[in-house]
């Protein structure tokens, strides 16, 4: 079974969260397709005679098609979700790209499928993201963008099978999706390369949970005597969690000083179910190790600060500040929020300027300040 780092933090909770920097998919090239437009005007406009002759003349690049024959070109399948109606599967010209729609919780959903280097925007979606956030799906990377307007909320989910070398992309849209997460669908869209034998998929959070195929532990000693020589863990304290937190990685490195500090950290706290993964942490940089000073949880990179509280009810972790620093054609510009409180009420967000170099410094100047995690190394 291949070994990959997840990402996923805390599945509802921070996958819509963060705001991608310098990680954003490109666009694909998907010749005659139109399935959203870039200004609430052009959404608007109907299809016109002109361009309803136009298509007849090229001809539906889409055909009718099925779930063994997308399997069959693209090595890997679409799982349907349990609940889901009206399924269809359809084929893009000379087998370029996968598609099935559906109907789920009420909402219209088209997924895709298509050969990539790498992960892409696939869905065709064309807007101003509103909100966009990275993160791992079951081992794929992958991001989560969401488009919001006074009329109509698009969310798209992308991540990529670095096994089989595909992309998947979902997506749906409705006048209201702040309930809504795309998530959880996504995962029973994606069938992983690695299915459980009774054909389920079991959706692992972190390399732990994909080596022993399960997401639930007795105790932070169960979790510690499956480590094996090389991995690490420490506990640390956070604020509002329910006792202590098992921080585990598999992979530190000696910071110069003489502390054995991580770059991912894979977090493990007390919930109604047991011991479970309530989060999952990255910095970008070795020269910024993950950080914690008993309330806040710190990651950072050259270009990227990123800090966490535990929600209140102790269940996860949420993202409290985020900047990212990115310079084009000579200029440097900043994109983030700040989160004054527990919510994820719009309210409690502060939006960071594009030109808000000070706030960056000054958490960064925070972040610098913070003890780093200390990991002890299984030998």
């Amino acid at each position: 079974m291949r070994k990959k780092v997840v990402r996923l933090l805390a599945i509802g909770i921070l996958s819509l969260s963060l705001m991608a920097c310098g990680k954003k998919a490109e666009p694909a090239d998907v010749s005659g397709e139109n399935q959203a437009e870039t200004t609430e005007e052009a959404k608007e406009d109907t299809t016109t005679d002109k361009a309803k002759d136009a298509e007849s003349e090229i001809g539906n690049p889409w055909k009718d098609s099925s779930a063994e024959e997308i399997e069959s070109v693209f090595g890997c399948v679409f799982q349907t979700p349990l609940d889901a109606t009206n399924v269809s599967y359809q084929m893009l010209n000379e087998n370029e790209m996968g598609q099935m729609q559906f109907t789920c919780q009420e909402l219209e959903f088209t997924a895709r499928i298509q050969k990539t280097e790498g992960l892409t925007d696939i869905s065709g979606a064309n807007y101003d993201w509103t909100m966009e956030s990275d993160l791992d799906l079951a081992g794929a990377p992958g991001c989560t963008m969401r488009y919001v307007s006074d009329k109509e909320m698009v969310d798209v989910l992308l991540w990529y099978d670095e096994y089989n070398g595909v992309t998947y992309s979902l997506m749906t849209s409705a006048p209201d999706l702040n309930e809504f997460d795309i998530v959880p669908v996504g995962q029973e869209v994606y069938l992983g390369p690695d299915p459980l034998a009774d054909g389920e998929c079991f959706m692992p959070s972190d390399f732990l949970q994909e080596r022993e195929q399960k997401d639930c532990f007795e105790s932070f000693d169960e979790i510690i005597s499956l480590l094996q020589p090389g991995e690490a863990y420490a506990i640390i304290q956070m604020k509002d969690a329910k006792g202590d937190l098992l921080v585990i990685t598999d992979g530190t490195y000696e910071d110069g000083k003489g502390n054995m500090v991580a770059m991912d950290g894979y977090v493990y706290g007390k919930t109604d179910r047991g011991i479970t993964n309530i989060g999952n942490v990255f910095s970008s940089d070795k020269a910024y190790p993950l950080a914690c000073d008993g309330e806040v949880l710190y990651t950072a990179g050259t270009q990227e600060y990123c800090s966490y509280f535990m929600m209140e009810d102790g269940t996860g972790l949420m993202v409290k500040d985020y900047i990212c620093e990115s310079t084009e054609d000579g200029k440097t510009s900043y994109v983030g929020f700040l989160r004054s409180e527990k919510s994820f009420d719009e309210a409690c967000e502060t939006q960071v300027e594009e030109n808000d170099a000070e706030s960056f410094r000054q958490r960064m100047d925070v972040y610098a300040s913070k003890p780093v995690i200390e990991f002890i190394v299984v030998v």
